[in-house]
């Protein structure tokens, strides 16, 4: 089984999407930033990704919404599902946590899929491969490591 996953992995390419300020922090100010970017498995889409997070406050971790399914002319938000991720960093590297997609603010874009449950991720079968993506995009996306790793947060 645990070889099913490093091939996974090893399939899993990220290209680095837009970078948004979308508001202020209302405690201290810093910005919030939204970044996305795409997923590839064998040079093929297979995911889109949007992350966030507020400047100074690593304490508060990065909201993740990963849409996985068909992507390509002609497909639609039929095809694709959208998965909610808490991501928070601990001394030993960070941690994910599923979560309720539509707790997410990217709950209202219908093109991104039908909102998935945590219950309905772990008792899935995406579970393996959303957790593989995740791995990917805390090391390959430089904006997401730069915020997790950064002196200023530690």
């Amino acid at each position: 089984m645990e070889e099913n996953v490093e091939e996974i992995r090893e399939e899993i390419s990220i290209e680095i999407g837009e970078n948004f300020v979308t508001e202020n922090c209302l405690d201290c100010g810093s910005q919030t930033r939204t970044v996305n970017g795409y997923v590839y498995t064998e040079n093929c889409a297979r995911a889109i990704y949007y992350a966030r997070w507020t400047d100074s406050h690593l304490e508060r971790g990065i909201q993740i919404l990963l849409s996985i399914g068909q992507w390509g002319e002609g497909t639609t938000g039929e095809v694709r599902r959208r998965i909610g991720v808490a991501c928070r960093m601990y001394s030993n590297g960070p941690a994910f946590m599923i979560v309720d997609a539509s707790e997410l603010p990217w709950d209202d874009e219908e093109f991104l899929g039908r909102a998935l449950t945590r219950q309905g991720v772990l008792n899935g079968p995406a579970k393996e491969e959303v957790f593989s993506i995740l791995d990917r995009l805390v090391f390959d996306d430089h904006r997401i490591k730069a915020f997790l790793y950064s002196e200023e947060n530690q």
